[in-house]
């Protein structure tokens, strides 16, 4: 009984580790690429391992902050189920897809000229910040809460 109960609850024995190759990437980039590192303390059934980015928009201050959380890209590594045994480890590596969601305000201010000034001039008064996360999972069978490793990367 004890056991099902760990089980569900995402008590399950199975590590995640997420590595990126580059945490750093080029506002021009659109993937990402990385390995995600599965091991068990004990025997599990693993259904799916994927990778997804998400980009979080911050604007505003004090009171009038608000986020805004958005997925921006999702790959699938396998969805054909495996065990893993104890002490066992497998990797996974993968390249991730993605598109960075624009507000009007990064848009402008890409464009440079005048109208890249009043785009920069308008993130500064919205005060708008970026962050975007990789996130590496295992989906374990029976499990409600899956084994997952998180990284943030960020745009130069």
């Amino acid at each position: 009984m004890f056991g099902k109960l760990k089980q569900f609850v995402g008590m399950v024995g199975v590590n995640v580790v997420l590595e990126i190759e580059e945490t750093q990437l080029s506002m021009s980039d659109d993937v990402v690429t990385g390995l995600i590192r599965v091991s068990a303390k004990q025997e599990q059934t693993i259904t799916q391992v994927k990778a997804t980015m998400k980009q979080a928009i911050m604007e505003g201050t004090g009171q009038d902050r608000r986020r805004r959380d958005y997925y921006i890209g999702e790959v699938t590594i396998t969805s054909t189920p495996f065990v893993i045994k104890p002490g066992e480890e497998k990797e996974f590596p993968f390249t991730l897809d993605f598109t960075r969601r624009k507000t009007m305000g990064q848009q402008l201010s890409e464009k440079g000229g005048v109208m890249g000034a009043l785009g920069t001039v308008g993130k500064f008064m919205d005060n708008e910040r970026d962050e975007f996360w990789v996130n590496g999972m295992a989906d374990v069978k029976g499990a409600a809460l899956d084994p997952n490793d998180s990284k943030q990367v960020w745009f130069r």
